[in-house]
């Protein structure tokens, strides 16, 4: 929902919740029991033609009600994280005739402290696919099971032409820098302690209404190499 604050920036409040049960017909070792997933967030959205600053503050709460466990695991389980971000971009753009030309900077700060999640269940929560849109989300994990911790700063830089509307060339270059080790991992604790992400490069092009074109390639600084590339051509 959208509030005016007493300075005339609107306010921003947003609840993302949950309540699921999971069952085992077959059971394996593994927990089954009740989730419910609690996260409210606030932010400033100061936005204007020219570009934006987005700070947003959320508080993300899980709690595991299990059963299944041996009798040394507790039934009951939780964690609780804040998530600070602080997004901010900057719009240019120029017409040169019938085309569009803009040039769109970007800096997104993320900080989300360290919590033990070794001993919580993992019941469908696995990695996002690294990608652009990878580069401005508050958690690499695309479930509530696991929440990363980091203090990272992505850095990116999209530039487009733009014909009528349509995209007719679009490039996006970006990156993580991260300042803290990793230690949340799927199963268990990791130690992740690489200082950059893979550098991403994105390409697409709306040729007409019909066909368009989009390409990508991922490089690794730690194996000095590509790491990825994909190339798709729709109709």
């Amino acid at each position: 929902s959208d509030l005016d604050s007493p300075i005339g920036v609107p306010i921003d409040l947003g609840l993302d919740s949950e309540y699921v049960v999971f069952q085992r017909h077959f059971p394996d070792g593994e927990p089954a029991g009740q989730r419910l997933n609690f996260k409210p967030s606030i932010s400033l959205p100061f936005i204007d033609q020219g570009g934006f600053i987005i700070p947003k503050f959320a508080l993300q709460h899980t709690q595991y009600w299990l059963s299944g466990q041996d009798n040394t695991a507790s039934n009951s389980l939780s964690k609780t994280l804040p998530i600070v971000s602080l997004d901010s971009g900057l719009f240019f753009e120029r017409d040169f005739d019938a085309l569009k030309h803009t040039i769109e900077p970007r800096l997104f700060y993320l900080y989300v402290p360290y919590v033990d999640q070794s001993d919580m269940p993992n019941f469908d929560t696995s990695l996002y696919d690294f990608n652009s849109s990878s580069l401005f989300r508050d958690n690499e994990f695309n479930g509530v099971d696991k929440t990363q911790n980091t203090n990272q700063i992505t850095t990116a830089l999209t530039t487009r032409v733009v014909d009528e509307g349509r995209d007719l060339l679009k490039l996006t270059v970006g990156e993580i820098f991260y300042f803290a080790d990793r230690k949340v991992g799927l199963t268990g604790n990791e130690n992740n302690k690489e200082l950059l992400s893979n550098l991403i490069t994105e390409v697409s092009s709306e040729l007409s209404d019909e066909l368009k074109l989009t390409s990508s390639l991922h490089y690794s600084y730690k194996e000095a190499a590509i790491d990825r590339a994909a190339a798709d051509f729709r109709y």
